[in-house]
């Protein structure tokens, strides 16, 4: 299920909005939804207002096998289209009017194998990952979020995501400490033979290797991936002291508590798990400011880790980041600004025809200095301490050329060397 377009006709500083959210024309997808969003703006523009009206209105949708209807109600004026595999539902819905939509079965089969419409995930790492080892979480909670239609990832409810982990984790070394128990009293007993001793120990190691570790398996295809990047890992040996819990520890094997993680493993860990317990497939993942609490390096590889979560799903991300920028295409790009009357619309990156030829610039190959000017529209080369520097740097190079004595050359150039390189200039080694 993806997104192709989106219209508001009036909500707040949207007024006549419109998103083509599609490839450009000459694209290998040309028409299709795009995969993956970036919402970018000034404070104030509505990127989260964009995302929570994505999540709260377009898919509210209840669907009635007995007239073969899919019915939507939605309280505010909005167009949009939507693609479910081969199949487009378009719509236009005038508050408080409720509309009808015809459809074929088979678009109503198809919408009722979707196991998760819609996942917000509001970053904030302010989850208490200490209290989670201690918080329980009962089967209808963690039920109601597995056939909930539209989700949102909060500090309050993270802990059900994680009990999904949790209750694998407890499960798996319960059943291994079991099995070793029952190996234990059977070898420690002097009437068992020594011939059948030999056979359960091989029937023990047969049984351990088709187990499959719940830990090792969310650090291999989770989280290590990038925990890595923190001189961190998922503590993937068994613990039996701790059971259910989830630890991190260093690359060198010193355990990191719960209570003492930074914020930006916290973020990871508040932001991955959910999606890694929830394995969305089909589904809109609307992600606000990724980048919180991330050190630059690990936010230019942010976006392919979380998009690898997902099968076939769409992702809008809403960032202040130039970094989480650089990982998009052009027309993945939805720049927000305001108009002379307050009200936001889409600045256009292409000229003319909707062509991948004729857009201005392409964010994933420009230096992270030429995206602050080109895509998140910085007026200048610097900021104003370095344009003062560089006026002092030019008075200098006048004085040292035109007729300073040499004891005031002397004392000219050691000033400017000493600015030449707070700018960090290349610099002059010959002196004037």
């Amino acid at each position: 299920m993806k997104v192709k377009s989106l219209f508001i006709k009036d909500y707040n500083q949207f007024k006549d909005f419109e998103l083509d959210l599609t490839y450009p024309k000459g694209h290998k997808k040309e028409g299709q939804p795009l995969d993956k969003v970036c919402i970018i703006g000034q404070s104030g523009t509505g990127k989260t207002t964009l995302l929570t009206t994505l999540q709260s209105s377009i898919y509210r949708f209840t669907i009635n096998p007995e007239n073969n209807l899919i019915q939507r109600n939605y309280g505010a004026n909005t167009r949009f289209e939507i693609q479910f595999g081969d199949f487009v539902l378009k719509d236009t819905i005038s508050y408080p009017e409720q509309l009808i939509l015809e459809s074929e079965k088979n678009i109503i089969s198809y919408l009722s194998r979707i196991r998760h419409n819609s996942i917000m995930i509001l970053a904030d790492q302010n989850a208490n990952f200490k209290k989670l080892e201690e918080e329980t979480v009962s089967q209808k909670e963690i039920a109601d979020v597995q056939v909930s239609k539209y989700i949102s990832i909060t500090p309050q409810n993270f802990i059900i995501y994680w009990a999904l982990i949790k209750n694998e984790v407890k499960t798996f070394q319960i059943n291994l400490l079991n099995k070793r128990n029952e190996f234990s009293k059977l070898v420690t007993d002097i009437k068992t033979p020594q011939i059948q001793i030999q056979k359960e120990v091989q029937k023990l190691r047969d049984w351990e290797e088709k187990q499959v570790n719940p830990l090792k398996k969310l650090a291999d295809e989770c989280l290590d991936k990038i925990l890595n990047h923190f001189n961190s890992k998922i503590k993937t040996e068994v613990d039996f002291e701790d059971i259910g819990f989830i630890k991190v520890e260093t690359l060198q094997g010193k355990e990191v508590t719960n209570d003492i993680l930074s914020t930006g493993i916290k973020q990871i860990l508040f932001t991955a798990i959910p999606l890694y317990a929830l394995k969305p497939e089909n589904s809109i993942i609307l992600f606000d400011e990724p980048e919180r609490s991330l050190y630059p390096d690990i936010q230019t590889k942010i976006i392919d880790f979380y998009t690898s979560l997902g099968k076939n799903c769409q992702f809008f991300f809403a960032t202040h980041s130039p970094l989480i920028a650089s990982s998009f295409e052009p027309w993945e790009i939805v720049e927000l600004k305001f108009n002379e009357e307050g009200n936001v619309y889409r600045e256009k990156y292409f000229e003319g025809e909707n062509h991948v030829d004729n857009y201005k610039f392409y964010p994933e190959y420009l230096r992270y200095d030429t995206i602050l000017s080109k895509v998140f529209d910085m007026p200048n080369e610097a900021n104003q301490k370095r344009r003062k520097v560089l006026d002092e740097i030019a008075i200098l190079e006048k004085q040292l050329k035109n007729g300073a004595s040499q004891v005031e050359k002397e004392t000219l150039w050691k000033e400017y060397k000493s600015l030449q390189k707070k700018v960090s200039w290349e610099e002059d080694d010959e002196k004037y």
